[in-house]
């Protein structure tokens, strides 16, 4: 039996889904999950950043942002004011969401995706590379081109 005092877990998995496994699998040991946020990402003022995320370099959270458990703020992705991106979600390198944008829970925005203001993106929803939202998202679909279109519903999965 070894002293785990202090010692804090760092998340290194970028897809949803294999994020809520893997986070439900370790709940069972009791340890603290540490936040990163790489020294060349810009945080601004009234920004909350939940356990177990990380914030990569070049990254822009604006103001006014909440960010859930375990979510990735990839390379130059950005989060404009008053939005809100639900645990386990990724948005991986160079996605930009507008202001007032609301992410569901385990979605996922490809590099380079694009969501304007003031939509939902769903739980589970994918907005696949270089896709623009131009509507609200739907959960569990996959969404593609300019603008998003749906290709697929995912079939969810159990823990």
């Amino acid at each position: 039996h070894s002293d785990r005092r202090g010692t804090r877990l760092v998340l290194g998995v970028g897809l949803p889904e294999l994020k809520k496994r893997l986070t439900a699998r370790v709940a069972a040991f009791g340890l603290s999950w540490a936040t990163v946020v790489h020294p060349r990402a810009v945080i601004g003022p009234n920004v909350e950043i939940g356990a177990g995320s990380y914030v990569a370099a070049g990254a822009i959270v604006t103001v006014n942002v909440r960010l859930g458990a375990f979510v990735t703020v990839n390379m130059h992705a950005q989060v404009a004011h008053d939005g809100v991106v639900g645990a386990h979600a990724t948005l991986h390198p160079n996605a930009h969401v507008a202001g007032d944008v609301r992410i569901g829970d385990a979605a996922e925005l490809g590099t380079g995706a694009v969501v304007l203001p003031g939509l939902t993106v769903g739980a589970g929803a994918v907005l696949g590379a270089g896709g623009v939202a131009v509507h609200p998202l739907e959960d569990g679909v996959t969404y593609v081109g300019v603008p998003a279109r749906p290709v697929r519903r995912i079939a969810r999965q159990s823990a």
